[in-house]
Formats: structure tokens, sequence, C-alpha cells
């Protein structure tokens, strides 16, 4: 019985382990959760704020914040009856004047000060784990006039080839450096390689010239 005892004190943490999902299940969920506590006949005017990486993660960038932030308000604007986002831009701009720190933004107070702000009703707010094979996102929707939480939310999400692009993986924001070798007969031999920084949709990417003679 002691055997037995100890066996499943040793095994509960694997056995109530969240299991990783797939993106779209864990967003589509997070998002289901706030509609839920909208009452029938009335409507929830919400704020989203970006997602920000913890001290924990492994990547302090943004990308992956922001597409989970975005894909968020896609999904809550897809529910006009029940849901009214207010706008995203106007929001970062209160945001940035302020001075508030993502991560701060999980607390209460926080909430309470932005509902002085803004004309809304509660704040979504998050942040996200990257760990080796997948991504830790925690969630609180906050009544911005009681600072109750409204929402608790925890997802685990499977790592994969496409979401990994959003990552920085080696820590520079550097994806390596194409080099391109043009003869030019008109630039003297001591000539130094000029570097162009070429900006695509989701990394940034140097392309070295090397003048030669």
């Amino acid at each position: 019985m002691k055997k037995l005892l100890f066996l499943l004190i040793f095994l509960a943490p694997s056995l109530f382990a969240q299991k990783a999902r797939n993106y779209t299940d864990v967003t589509n969920e997070l998002s289901s959760k706030i509609v839920a506590t909208v009452p029938s006949g009335k409507s929830l005017h919400v704020a989203v704020v970006p997602f920000a990486a913890t001290a924990a993660s492994s990547e302090k960038g943004t990308a992956f914040g922001e597409y989970v932030t975005e894909t968020i308000i896609g999904t809550l604007t897809g529910q006009p009856d029940k849901i009214k986002v207010f706008e995203r831009t106007r929001l970062d701009a209160i945001l940035k004047e302020q001075q508030f720190i993502l991560t701060d933004l999980m607390k209460p107070a926080a909430a309470l000060k932005i509902g002085q702000l803004v004309p809304i009703d509660a704040l979504l707010s998050g942040t996200y784990t990257k760990l080796k094979s997948y991504i830790d996102v925690n969630a609180r929707l906050i009544d911005v006039a009681s600072g109750e939480i409204s929402v608790s939310f925890n997802g685990r999400i499977k790592m994969t080839k496409n979401l990994a692009t959003l990552f920085n993986e080696n820590g520079s924001g550097d994806n390596g450096a194409l080099v391109i070798s043009l003869k030019n007969d008109n630039k003297p031999a001591d000539s130094k390689p000029v570097v162009v920084k070429t900006k695509r949709k989701r990394s940034v990417k140097n392309t070295v010239i090397i003048f030669a003679r």
C-alpha cells in the first residue's frame, strides 16, 4: 500500500500536467471564455493589450506577443453583438504616454487606472513563456471598475516550425547574412563592406555587399 501511495505521489505531476495543444485551440478557448462572461442581451467593451514575454522566457522579442494579441482581437471582433474591442492604435498610444509596463497590466491596480483613461468595461492582458517544445500562455480579463478578475486563463501551445519563425533563436535579431561580391573597377581596393539591412515580414536579414577589383 505504501509503495502504491509513493508511486501515485511520484507520478502525480506528469499525470495532471497540461498537454500542449495547437495554437488555434488555445486561442479559441481563451476567446470563448471571454465571450461566455457576457450576459445575454449585453455587450462588453474590452481593450486587449499586447502579450509580453515573462522574465523566465527564453525569448525577449515581441513578434509572438503581437501575433497572439492580433489573433485574439480578430476572434473577439467576430462576436460584435457581445464584444466591442477598443481600437488597438489608440490603446497603444495611451500605454506609451502613461509609460505602462506590459507585464504589470496583469495586476488589477493597473487595470483600474486604465479604466479611468479609456471607455472600456474590462482589460485583457497576458504573458507568455517560451520553453523548448511549447509556449505557456497566461491571460486575465479584469473588470476595470472593480478590479475583479473575470477570467483567469492558462494554456500550453505546442511549438511548431511556423511558430518558431516568430522567435529569435540566436538572441541577436540577425538571422544570417547574404554575402554578395561585386566587381567594381572604380572602387578602391581597401573599400569596406557595406551592410544593408533589409526588412522582411518576420525577420531582419543582413546583406553584405563586398566591393572587389
